[in-house]
């Protein structure tokens, strides 16, 4: 072999390895983007079932509260209010924020001659219902006015019952 193509040789082994390095180091950094997509995709699948099983979980709760307001109404329809009572109890613990639930025990507790305690059940599903004024909310916190109205008359509370029930009303014209 000639000096020319030992140089050529030479040449060609320096650019190949010289350039070997560079192809690695792209190929590094070509598959970092398809390593990033992959992982946010993980982590959108992971979300997304997450939200899954929390609706999930959401709608067993609502199954399982809506059972016991169920049975609590049997019970109170019994005449077994404490155990209606105990029923919907229960099912505040599981959504303790449901107007509905705090509604139905306000009416065992009217039962039950514990007319302050009503009245009180009655304003705090007051302070759940959603905002706004549609006609679903006016007439659920009417259906809560009539019973504060009621709970002050029974405990000869004329004044605050009259103010009631005037709530009560205006909410219901609010309907119409």
């Amino acid at each position: 072999m000639s000096f020319v193509g030992s140089q050529r040789s030479t040449f060609l082994g320096i650019v190949v390895v010289c350039l070997m390095p560079g192809c690695a180091t792209n190929a590094k950094y070509a598959s970092e983007p398809a390593e990033k997509k992959a992982r946010v995709e993980k982590s959108i699948a992971s979300s997304v079932a997450k939200a899954n099983v929390s609706r999930v979980r959401r709608s067993h709760y609502n199954v399982a509260m809506n059972s016991l307001l169920e049975i609590a109404k049997n019970q109170q329809q019994s005449g077994d209010y404490a155990a209606a009572a105990a029923s919907i109890e229960r099912a505040l613990r599981i959504q303790p924020k449901s107007t509905e639930a705090y509604y139905h025990l306000a009416e065992v507790r009217m039962q039950q001659a514990r007319f302050g305690e009503a009245e009180q059940l009655a304003k705090k599903a007051m302070s759940y219902v959603n905002f706004g004024s549609n006609m679903r909310n006016n007439q659920f916190k009417a259906k809560l006015w009539h019973l504060i109205s009621e709970a002050r008359t029974q405990s000869d509370n004329k004044s605050g019952a009259e103010s009631a029930l005037i709530k009560a009303h205006q909410l219901e014209q609010r309907v119409l």
